[in-house]
């Protein structure tokens, strides 16, 4: 049960103020893909592919910029975000962190994905 407080928390997004601190001890980027359940990273883990663990979570990413739309799966828009970190330079990453952080901030302004 979620109390009205709580409603209102996560309808603003508020209820991912505490990951700042994970950002601020250099655990966490504010731009990146999210974390997958354990299972899931397991399974990519024994699959071979590390880049769950080779590179720090995010606040926000490609997936929830697109919440409320028909998009890419969560699994290739992962794909594409590590594709880009790992290949690109600083300055075209960069851009692309600047339109995924305007597209999240759309996403939230407009209370989608929830």
């Amino acid at each position: 049960m979620v109390t009205r407080v709580g409603r209102w928390l996560t309808n603003w997004y508020l209820d991912e103020l505490p990951q700042i601190l994970n950002i601020v001890a250099g655990d966490m980027f504010v731009i990146g893909t999210r974390p997958y359940p354990l299972d899931a990273y397991e399974a990519e883990l024994s699959a071979g592919r590390t880049r769950k663990r080779d590179m720090p979570g995010g606040l926000v990413g490609p997936v929830q910029s697109y919440k409320g739309a028909s998009s890419p799966s969560e699994y290739d828009l992962d794909l594409e975000y590590w594709e880009a970190f790992t290949t690109w330079s600083a300055r075209s990453l960069l851009v692309l962190d600047g339109q995924i952080l305007r597209r999240s901030v759309k996403v939230q302004m407009a209370h989608e994905g929830r």
